[in-house]
């Protein structure tokens, strides 16, 4: 994980990878839109926060700005700022 976050900040994604994930994003608030679940949360966020989740200025016009050049400098920011822990689990020995 490092290694990809690492290549991320030093070279930012490449423009195929981050439109597939804008296309996902995409697809999957459209297959979301016909359940409750996505309604509620939109209106959760509508009377709580004052924000309008539906709405295209919230949603599509957002993704539609993000570039490979925008988040290799989000990444290469957080990282500077980012305390890292390594963590081993090992198993206990049967007795």
């Amino acid at each position: 994980i490092f290694r990809e976050i690492e290549k991320i900040a030093k070279k930012g994604p490449t423009g195929v990878d981050l439109e597939k994930v804008i296309l996902n994003l995409k697809k999957e608030r459209e297959q979301a839109k016909p359940h409750n679940a996505y309604w509620m949360n939109v209106i959760y966020n509508y009377y709580y926060l004052g924000e309008n989740n539906d709405a295209k200025e919230n949603f599509e016009d957002i993704i539609e700005q993000i570039s490979p050049k925008k988040i290799k400098k989000f990444t290469k920011s957080f990282m500077k700022k980012a305390d890292i822990i390594d963590v081993v689990f090992v198993p206990k020995k049967s007795e």
